[in-house]
Formats: C-alpha cells, structure tokens, sequence
C-alpha cells in the first residue's frame, strides 16, 4: 500500500472510531508498516557546535534555541555537540538520531552520547569522568539509569 495522505486525520485522531477505522484500512500489518515508510519525512536541520570530539554529543530536538538546549550548550561546551532539530507532524526521533549519529562518525569520537535536550547534570566533570574512564575501555554502550551510568 503507498502512502494516502487521507489516512493522516484518522492516524492522529483521539476519537476512538476513528483510530479503528484507520487500522481496518489496511490488509495486514506489513501494510500498516508500508504506509509509516511512505509517510513524508519532517524537514531536519543540523546545528553543530565545535569542541572536543573524543565525546560527541547528538541531541534531537524540536527547537535549537529553547531553554533545554541552550542549558546543554552551557553545561557541555567543552565538548562538540549536534544538534538535529526537527518538529511537527513528521518528526521521527530515530530518523533525527541517525542523522547525527551519521555526521558524530566523521569525528571518529571515542563516544558518541545521545540524550534528548532536557536533561539536568549535577557535575559535568564526574560524569565526564566517569565515561572515559580507563575501566570502561571495552564498553560498547552505555545507559544511564536511576542517576548512574550502568
């Protein structure tokens, strides 16, 4: 099935004979997923901060210039940031992540950290610590958890 722009009312809607209908247009669910390939993509662009780039840093968010993100260039300036700002109906979080993560490898980082925008970091410099230190040279990925690095 490609994409029909018609079923976008019903994909968004909060009537729940709606949402229904929507799912009954489709045979099975690979049609369902061959329409959510075929749906237009949300303009992304790319906002780039030079530092460091042992760790590079790749945020997704709706707008380069809100509260969140201007905290993140504040706290983590040190250190090269992406940015990968994209909003409205088509916003796709994996899509935006791949994308920086995508231009992060030019940079050939020792890590590549992905966060949303609205994070809060008591100490930059333990935290910092804590991911390049030497024990964590075999660790493939990360996540925090519960106010740790697991």
């Amino acid at each position: 099935m490609h994409y029909n722009s018609d079923f976008e009312e019903l994909y968004y809607s909060n009537d729940y004979e709606k949402i229904l209908s929507f799912y009954y247009k489709f045979e099975d669910v690979e049609d369902i997923v061959e329409w959510l390939k075929n749906r237009p993509e949300a303009e992304r662009k790319i906002y780039e901060f030079e530092g460091d780039s042992e760790v590079v840093f790749v945020i997704p968010t709706s707008d380069v210039n809100n509260q969140f993100s201007n905290y993140i260039k504040r706290t983590f300036k040190k250190y090269h940031l992406i940015f990968v700002e994209s909003r409205g109906r088509y916003f796709n979080f994996s899509k935006s992540v791949n994308e920086g993560v995508k231009i992060a490898m030019k940079y050939k980082p020792k890590y590549v950290i992905i966060s949303n925008d609205d994070i809060k970091v008591d100490n930059v410099d333990s935290l910092m610590s804590e991911i390049l230190s030497e024990d964590n040279r075999e660790v493939k990925a990360m996540i925090a958890g519960e106010g740790k690095i697991k």
